[in-house]
């Protein structure tokens, strides 16, 4: 992996991991930026239904993906 210098970046590989999932990456996205990672929320003016990803920085590896039910 490569390390992932912006919000854009984080929300590439978010697009990414819901493919290979087949978990939806709905619209609005929020992209959080955190001290060592990024945190990408999908369908964010929604509850429920929403993808969550945490993404290090330093190299783009994904700690943490969890999709809420509806």
């Amino acid at each position: 992996m490569k390390k992932v210098s912006s919000k854009q970046d984080a929300r590439e590989i978010a697009a990414s991991v819901c493919a290979a999932r087949d978990w939806p990456f709905a619209e609005p996205v929020l992209v959080h930026w955190r001290p060592f990672t990024y945190q990408v929320w999908t369908n964010a003016s929604s509850r429920g239904g929403n993808v969550c990803i945490r993404i290090r920085k330093r190299d783009g590896e994904v700690l943490q993906a969890s999709i809420t039910p509806r």
